[in-house]
C-alpha cells in the first residue's frame, strides 16, 4: 500500500509522457515515482503482459508488479538510479503478472525530473524464450561436454566392422547399461538385422526384425525412441530377449534426413536398473553422432567397393574387348563375374540358332556341369525366358518362394538368391546371364544390380566384336579387315535428328602404316530429356589395340553418362576408369559436348584435344574455343573443368581431330587458322557440306596426302 501518495500528473502531462515514451516502444514501458514508487502511467503492453488495466496500475506501486523475493535487488536498482541516473541491460529480474505467475525481463530505465519531481521510465522486455534457449544451451553444453569423449570415439573410424563396436560399447559405458546392440536397416528387405552385440547371446544376431514386429520393429517403423521399464512384461517381447534377462530398455533410430540406418539400444539386465528421460536424451544424442558416423562409413564402404569394382570392371573390360572367340567371352564373364559379385555360381544362357530355346552355354560355380544340361524353350516360363522376354534385370531375394524358380529346379541348384541381366545386342537379347548365391546371410543388392546391367553392356559390345571377327575372320585379312571391322562397330550407325539444328559427321581411316584402323571416333547418346551427347576423341596407336582401347574409352563414358551427363563429371570419371587400362606411352584425347537444342546452350569439357571451332553468326567470324585439361591416361585423379557457350541461330561448331589440321605439305601443317578460314567461307551451307569442303581443303592443301585418321563432327544451329 502507499502510505503518502503522491498527486497525480495532469491528463495533459500524462498524454505528454505517453506520447514520447510509450507510444513509439515495442516493449512494455511504465513510469513510476522516484520517491514512493508509484506507478504513474504504463503503456498497452504492459497492460497486456500483466493482466492488469491501466486504472488497476495506477493504483499500485512498482513493488506490486515485482516477486517479492526481488524487491531487495529492487531497492538497489533505485539507489543505482539515485547514483547514476539510468540503469541498463538488467536481465536478472523478473514482472509478475496479476495471476501470480512471472515473466523474466530485461530492464533498462532513466531518471529524470518533470515539473520538479523526480520520475523513472522503465523499459521491460519479455525474455522468457531467451532464458528458455539459455537454458537448453547450458543443458546441452553439459551435455556435449558428456558426450564428446564418445563421439570422438565413433567418429575416428570409417570401417563399419570397428565403427558399430566402439558405437554400442560407447552407449553401454555413457549410460552405465549392462548390454547394448546395433542395428543395420535393409530398406529393399524392409527389415533389419543385429550386427553388433554387446553382453548378448550371439543366437540373437541371427534374428531379422521387419518393421513393426516387436519394440525394435516399432521403432523401425515410428522412428521413434522408445523406453520401457521391464521388457519382459512388455506384450511384444521377443523369446530370445526374455531369455537374455533383458530388463529396462531404451531403443533409437539411427536417422539421417530421416532416413532409416538402423537402430542403438541398451538394456539393464537387473530389474532395479532403469532408464529415465535424460538417459534417453544421451542415448538419443549419441544416436545423431552414430547415424552420420555410419552413414559416412556406408559411403566410404560403397566408394572403396565402387572403386575395387570400377578397377575390376576395367581389367575385365579390357580382357573381353580383345577376346574375339565368342566361347572365350563366355568363359571370361563367367569366372571373373562369380570374382566381381562374390556369386556362388554365374551361369549363361545363350539364344539357339533358331531362336527357340536358351541353352545352358557357359557357367562356372556350382553345378556348372549340371547347367550346361539345360534348354529351356523361350515360351516356358522360368527367370531366364521371363528376362528374355521382358528385356528387364531382376532381383529375387528369396528363391523358395519366387514363382519364376521352379521347385525341381531349385532343389537341384540349391540358391537362395539370384540376380540377372539380359545382354542385348543391336536390340536384340542373345543371352541371359544370372549371378547365383547359395548362402542365406547374402543377398544382391540394387547396386550389384547396376554393376551387372553396366557388365552386361560391356559383354554385349565383346559378343558383337566377336560375331563380326567370327562373321569375317575367313575372309579378310586378318589384321586390316579385323581393325575396320571394330572400328565401324564402334561408330554411331547413324547421325541423331535433332529439331532447331543439323549435324554433320564424317570418318576416314588412314592408309599409312598398313593399317585401316586408328584410334579416332566418335559417338552420339540422346537423353530422355532431348539433350544430346556428343563425343569425339583420339586413341594413340593404330590397328586392333587401338581400337580395344577406343571401345573401352566410349564405353566408359557411356557408363556415367546415365549417371550424370555433365561434362565435368563425366570426363573426370571415366579418365579414372581409362588410366587404370591405358598401358604406358598411350593417351586419349577427347572432347565431350553437353548440347541443349532448344536453348542452344552447350556445356564442353575439354581433355587436351583439338580446340572445337565456333562460328558466330552475327560476328561472322570464327573462333576457337580454348581450354586447359590434360589428355585421359596422363593424371588419373584429374578434376576436370567444363565451359559454357551457347550456339545462336546460325552459328556453328566444328569438332575434328589432329589428322585434319595435320595434314602438311613439307614443314607446313593445315592447322587450326585453315580450318577457321574454311568453316567462315562455307558457313551458308548445310553441316555435312561444311565438312565436305572442309576434308576437300585439307586434302588440297597436303595434294592428297592425308597421313593420319580423321573424325569430324559439324553442328550448325537454324
Amino acid at each position: 500500500m502507499i502510505n503518502n501518495p503522491s498527486p497525480q500528473l495532469t491528463e495533459q502531462q500524462i498524454n505528454i509522457l505517453r506520447l514520447e515514451y510509450f507510444n513509439k516502444s515495442n516493449d512494455a514501458v511504465y513510469v513510476f515515482d522516484f520517491e514512493d514508487g508509484l506507478i504513474l502511467d504504463a503503456n498497452d503492453y504492459v497492460c497486456n503482459m500483466l493482466g492488469y488495466t491501466r486504472e488497476e496500475l495506477l493504483q499500485i506501486t512498482v513493488f506490486d508488479i515485482h516477486p517479492e523475493e526481488e524487491h531487495d535487488r529492487m531497492i538497489e536498482l533505485i539507489e543505482l538510479f539515485a547514483q547514476e541516473g539510468q540503469i541498463r541491460g538488467v536481465s536478472d529480474m523478473h514482472l509478475k503478472k496479476k495471476d501470480g505467475t512471472w515473466i523474466p525481463v530485461e530492464k533498462n530505465g532513466t531518471l529524470f525530473p518533470i515539473n520538479g519531481r523526480k520520475v523513472v521510465q522503465c523499459t521491460c522486455r519479455d525474455i522468457s524464450m531467451r532464458k528458455k534457449f539459455e537454458a537448453e544451451l547450458n543443458k546441452r553444453i553439459e551435455d556435449m561436454h558428456i558426450l564428446n569423449t564418445v563421439a570422438l570415439e565413433i567418429t575416428s573410424g570409417l570401417e563399419l566392422e570397428t565403427l558399430l563396436p566402439r558405437i554400442t560399447q560407447s552407449v553401454v559405458k555413457l549410460l552405465n547399461a549392462d548390454a547394448g546392440m546395433i542395428g543395420l536397416y535393409d530398406a529393399r528387405k524392409g527389415s533389419l538385422k543385429y550386427r553388433y552385440l554387446y553382453n548378448m547371446p550371439d543366437n540373437i544376431a541371427g534374428l531379422e526384425i521387419p518393421r513393426g514386429a516387436g519394440l525394435t520393429g516399432f521403432v523401425l517403423e515410428s522412428k521413434h525412441s522408445v523406453s520401457i521399464p521391464d521388457y519382459q512384461s512388455y506384450p511384444k517381447s521377443l523369446k530370445e530377449f526374455r531369455e537374455a534377462s533383458v530388463r529396462a530398455t531404451a531403443i533409437t533410430p539411427l536417422l539421417i534426413e530421416n532416413r532409416l540406418l538402423g537402430t542403438l539400444m541398451v538394456m539393464h539386465l537387473i530389474p532395479e536398473k532403469k532408464f529415465n528421460e535424460y538417459d534417453m536424451g544421451l542415448l538419443e544424442s549419441v544416436a545423431r553422432q552414430a547415424a552420420i558416423a555410419i552413414y559416412n562409413a556406408q559411403l566410404f564402404e560403397e566408394m572403396k567397393e565402387e572403386g575395387d569394382f570400377r578397377q575390376a570392371l576395367g581389367q575385365l573390360t579390357s580382357l573381353i574387348g580383345s577376346a574375339l572367340d565368342i566361347n572365350k567371352v563366355y568363359d571370361l564373364i563367367c569366372k571373373e563375374g562369380t570374382r566381381l559379385f562374390k556369386s556362388s555360381g554365374t551361369y549363361l544362357y545363350a539364344l539357339d540358332t533358331n531362336k527357340e530355346m536358351l541353352i545352358g552355354k557357359m557357367a562356372y560355380g556350382e553345378k556348372a556341369e549340371e547347367f550346361l544340361k539345360i534348354a529351356l524353350p523361350i515360351n516356358e516360363p522360368s527367370l531366364a525366358t521371363y528376362i528374355y522376354h521382358t528385356r528387364k534385370p531382376v532381383l529375387i531375394d528369396n528363391v523358395e518362394i519366387s514363382p519364376l524358380i521352379k521347385a525341381e529346379v531349385n532343389k537341384k541348384f540349391k540358391s537362395k538368391t539370384l540376380m540377372g541381366v539380359p545382354i542385348i545386342v543391336d536390340g536384340e537379347v542373345k543371352s541371359v546371364l544370372v549371378f547365383a548365391s547359395n548362402e542365406r546371410s547374402f543377398f544382391f543388392s540394387e547396386t550389384q544390380l547396376d554393376r551387372a546391367k553396366i557388365l552386361s553392356d560391356q559383354v554385349a559390345f565383346a559378343i558383337k566384336n566377336a560375331a563380326l571377327y567370327e562373321q569375317t575372320r575367313k575372309a579378310l585379312e586378318h589384321e586390316r579387315y579385323v581393325a575396320i571391322t571394330l572400328q565401324q562397330s564402334l561408330l554411331p550407325e547413324k547421325v541423331p535428328q535433332v529439331e532447331g539444328t543439323e549435324i554433320g559427321a564424317y570418318y576416314a581411316p588412314t592408309q599409312a602404316g598398313g593399317s585401316l584402323v586408328g584410334g579416332d571416333f566418335y559417338d552420339f547418346v540422346q537423353l530422355p530429356d532431348g539433350r544430346v551427347v556428343i563425343v569425339i576423341g583420339d586413341v594413340s596407336g593404330k590397328g586392333i589395340e587401338a581400337a580395344a582401347t577406343t571401345a573401352m574409352v566410349k564405353y566408359a563414358i557411356r557408363s556415367f553418362i546415365y549417371r550424370n551427363p555433365a561434362p565435368f563429371y563425366v570426363m573426370t570419371q571415366a579418365n579414372k576408369v581409362v588410366s587404370m587400362q591405358l598401358k604406358s606411352g598411350l593417351f586419349v584425347s577427347l572432347c565431350y559436348i553437353l548440347y541443349e537444342p532448344k536453348t542452344g546452350k552447350i556445356e564442353l569439357a575439354n581433355a587436351g584435344h583439338p580446340y572445337p571451332i565456333h562460328f558466330s553468326a552475327d560476328k561472322k567470324a570464327c573462333k576457337l574455343i580454348e581450354t586447359n585439361n590434360p589428355v585421359f591416361g596422363l593424371i588419373s585423379d584429374f578434376e576436370y573443368t567444363q565451359v559454357e557457350k551457347k550456339l545462336a541461330e546460325g552459328d556453328i561448331l566444328a569438332l575434328y581431330t589432329d589428322g585434319l589440321i595435320e595434314a602438311r605439305l613439307d614443314h607446313d601443317f593445315f592447322g587450326a587458322d585453315r580450318a577457321k578460314e574454311s568453316v567462315c567461307k562455307n558457313y551458308n551451307k548445310n553441316a555435312q557440306n561444311i565438312i565436305v569442303d572442309l576434308v576437300r581443303d585439307s586434302e588440297k592443301f597436303a595434294k592428297g596426302n592425308l597421313t593420319d585418321d580423321v573424325a569430324i563432327i559439324v553442328l550448325k544451329r537454324h
